[in-house]
């Protein structure tokens, strides 16, 4: 291939005289100088700048990419197909095509001012680091929404042909990796067995290599190049590939803390869905696959390049160099494979947001309650106590601790119309004044329900009275889970309850059961109306003190709640949805799923966790997976 053709400033100067005619540039070159811009991914790759300056004065400057090891004529096309389509002015734009030229392997295009984000991120400006990845999201997403049919002709390989790949090499690799070729076997094989779960139907066209170095930013603009593997595929597979980039050591990101990176991808997930008007529930379960799976094709890449440039040392018979590319090369590598290993990893992690203590009306301590979810082996936790939290210190104390990452919660009794309903709060100041006054007006009412069922009780011929009550439980807020604790722990209460019973009681779980479903419901003498707050004061205080607020099992509240009234407890201010819950059914589950989706509601997941042996069994077989914080997380960390 005449690659010395392009380095001619002579040669260069006619073809630039016979091509950009017809572009409407008709003036001659007057003069022309060229520079080969370095990149040091590929030495197999050219890469120069002209400058041209031409007989009317005009300037402009353009940049060739030519490859000895493929062709650029894909990019070429879609460069074009971006350029017609929107992409030739504005905020987010390309770079203006100039032509593939097969004679010369190379692709022209019009050089873009500014500096890549890669740069950028070195500069450590954090404000400016931020507005980038905020305008590098909402470009993705005018890719991403664009209504090309022309573009499936485009449509390179399909996934599962390009991770095939690394079996290909793995022979080759095992000369220089013997001790990472297992691995890589073994990641691959797992990205198989997950690729299923991603939706491919939904499918865009992509950037497919959308990092860093790929992304240009000048004056509060956007652009993007290298467009080789842009292709028809799932959306995601871009928003994942950016994600396993910042996570990667291949790159400076790699200097920032893990805050600091949390805070760069929440603002990229944040912009990218709101620009595309979706819920970032789709950023969830299927962001970590495509995160795996991102960092096998770097595997891929990288691997492919190390292979090419050990063998270029051996040509040279140059075994300092050889000995330098070996373990630069195995280093990243390295770092690959154990970032991939922490991706997967985090498919296998468990989480538990709504669990309660025996200071609301659960059957364990604090301190208990954490000991139970080291040994279910939960990575993240939320003890939600009903309307207190003077259990979440200890809660929080005892989890780091254990290792458990842990966010504030407390469960709240709203009154909406003539239903309870059970609101979860996330993410407050334990020390926010607004939410332990509302928190205290709750007690305080609950406490004179408790006083009158206990009078109510005491006539009907139960032994109880509030002083027990509150030495037994010791907590700031009494439930009646612990008034029927104490009234139980009575015998004379247990003869009672005994002649109540027709059939044989056979366990503390039924007397409780029993006692319960016998006086505390409304038809009973005993019962009292629960202390509520109004629903509308509830969503006021969160926004107030910067919660997150969750609707609770849903399905055992309402059933299957309808569209239009989720949609007006949204409007109040509800920010998402409990559908990961024993308390719904698998039909349930699926039916808050979808509204999720369709009403870009964030979601939740929790056991539920209360008072008996066989509540928290039954928890104890119900897990929610990790993804559900994750995207959880990416609305906690709101910028």
């Amino acid at each position: 291939m005449p690659f010395k053709k392009i380095y001619s400033k002579k040669f260069m100067a006619k073809f630039f005289n016979r091509n950009l005619a017809k572009y409407g540039i008709e003036s001659p070159v007057a003069d022309m100088k060229h520079q080969k811009v370095y990149r040091s991914i590929s030495p197999l790759s050219h890469i120069l700048l002209y400058d041209l300056v031409f007989k009317d004065g005009k300037t402009l400057k353009i940049r060739c990419v030519a490859n000895e090891e493929g062709e650029r004529r894909h990019a070429a096309k879609i460069l074009k197909l971006l350029w017609e389509n929107g992409f030739n002015s504005g905020r987010f734009t390309v770079a203006r095509p100039f032509g593939y030229y097969p004679k010369y392997n190379a692709m022209f295009y019009g050089n873009l001012p500014g500096e890549n984000l890669t740069h950028i991120l070195k500069e450590k400006n954090f404000y400016k680091i931020l507005t980038s990845i905020e305008l590098s999201a909402r470009w993705l997403a005018k890719l991403h929404s664009l209504n090309l049919r022309t573009a499936k002709k485009l449509s390179r390989q399909n996934d599962r042909e390009q991770i095939t790949e690394l079996a290909k090499i793995f022979s080759k690799l095992k000369k220089y990796y013997p001790d990472l070729v297992k691995k890589e076997f073994l990641l691959t094989k797992e990205y198989f067995n997950l690729q299923d779960k991603i939706d491919w139907k939904n499918t865009v066209l992509i950037h497919n290599d959308f990092f860093p170095g790929n992304i240009i930013s000048h004056q509060n603009k956007i652009s993007a190049i290298d467009f080789v593997e842009s292709r028809m595929a799932n959306p995601l597979i871009d928003v994942a590939s950016l994600a396993a980039y910042m996570q990667s050591s291949l790159n400076p990101i790699s200097s920032f803390s893990s805050e600091q990176l949390d805070q760069i991808e929440s603002k990229f997930a944040l912009s990218y869905f709101k620009a595309r008007g979706l819920a970032i529930f789709s950023f969830s379960e299927e962001l970590i696959v495509l995160k795996f799976r991102t960092f096998l094709y770097m595997l891929l890449q990288f691997s492919k390049i190390g292979i090419a440039r050990l063998n270029y040392a051996k040509q040279l018979k140059n075994k300092k160099l050889e000995n330098e590319y070996y373990h630069f090369w195995r280093g990243r590598i390295t770092d690959l494979i154990k970032d991939a290993e922490l991706e997967k990893s985090k498919l296998s992690k468990k989480i538990d947001l709504h669990s309660h203590s025996f200071l609301s009306d659960g059957f364990f301590s604090p301190k208990k309650l954490v000991s139970q979810m080291k040994r279910r082996k939960i990575s993240v936790a939320a003890l939600t106590d009903h309307n207190g939290i003077s259990g979440s210190k200890e809660f929080n104390r005892e989890a780091n601790i254990n290792k458990i990452e842990t966010i504030n919660g407390v469960e709240i009794y709203a009154k909406f119309k003539h239903l309870v309903v059970h609101i979860l709060l996330y993410n407050f100041d334990l020390n926010n004044k607004k939410i332990i006054k509302m928190l205290e007006n709750s007690q305080k009412n609950e406490n004179l329900r408790i006083k009158k069922m206990i009078k109510k009780l005491q006539k009907a011929g139960f032994e109880i009275t509030w002083k027990q009550l509150k030495e037994h439980i010791g907590s700031v807020f009494i439930d009646v889970g612990h008034l029927t604790s104490v009234v139980l722990k009575n015998e004379k209460n247990l003869k009672k309850i005994k002649t109540e019973v027709l059939s044989v009681v056979k366990s503390r779980n039924d007397f409780w059961h029993h006692f319960e479903n016998q006086h505390y419901h409304e038809r009973d003498s005993v019962f009292e109306p629960l202390s509520t707050i109004p629903i509308r004061k509830v969503f006021e205080i969160s926004k107030q003190i910067g919660a997150i607020s969750v609707l609770a099992h849903p399905g055992e509240t309402f059933g299957f709640l309808k569209k239009k009234k989720l949609l007006e407890f949204k409007k109040m201010g509800l920010d998402g949805i409990e559908a990961f819950t024993r308390k719904n059914n698998l039909e349930q589950e699926k039916y808050y799923l979808r509204l999720a989706k369709e009403l870009n509601l964030i979601v939740t997941g929790g056991t539920d966790w209360h008072r008996t042996k066989d509540d928290f069994q039954g928890g104890e077989k119900y897990t929610i997976p990790y993804y559900v914080y994750q995207q959880l997380k990416y609305y906690l960390n709101r910028i």
